[in-house]
């Protein structure tokens, strides 16, 4: 049947059996690689049952000209990393919206962060920041500072 002629509940359902078939394949083929299913995909293979290659195209399309890591000023443990100020900082790259008129960067953001509690040597990454501007990469980084706490 043309997809266009289904009715609309029988298109969806159509469409998630393809989408969940593609996902089961994705998981056969890391398991014959003897690989694990990244985590981001085994949440998308269990939940969404969405298409997991997506995923990896999306990261190649919104990916951030400046991408760099904030190094641990010192060592000993990760005490506190403040969400609120990290949350500001995104605001700051364009990952969020201040008003509703906004536009969201996507390819902009923070990721890999250390775990609150971890020890870190000096030098040691604590997160990744994903800038699309100098200025903005060089914005954020007093407002990283505030955040994180090693004591």
């Amino acid at each position: 049947m043309i997809e266009a002629l289904r009715p609309p509940q029988q298109l969806a359902h159509h469409r998630r059996g393809a989408l969940r078939h593609g996902a089961r394949q994705h998981r056969r083929a890391a398991q014959q690689l003897g690989r694990q299913v990244d985590p981001i995909a085994r949440f998308v293979l269990d939940h969404v049952a969405a298409d997991v290659g997506q995923l990896h195209r999306d990261a190649q399309i919104h990916r951030a000209p400046i991408i760099h890591e904030f190094p641990a000023p010192h060592a000993g443990t990760l005490s506190r990393l403040d969400a609120g100020i990290i949350g500001k900082a995104c605001l700051t790259l364009g990952a969020g919206r201040a008003k509703t008129t906004d536009q969201i960067d996507y390819a902009v953001g923070f990721d890999a962060f250390k775990k609150v509690g971890a020890a870190v040597q000096r030098g040691e990454p604590l997160l990744r920041i994903h800038a699309r501007t100098p200025g903005n990469f060089e914005a954020v980084l007093p407002m990283v500072q505030q955040a994180i706490t090693i004591a």
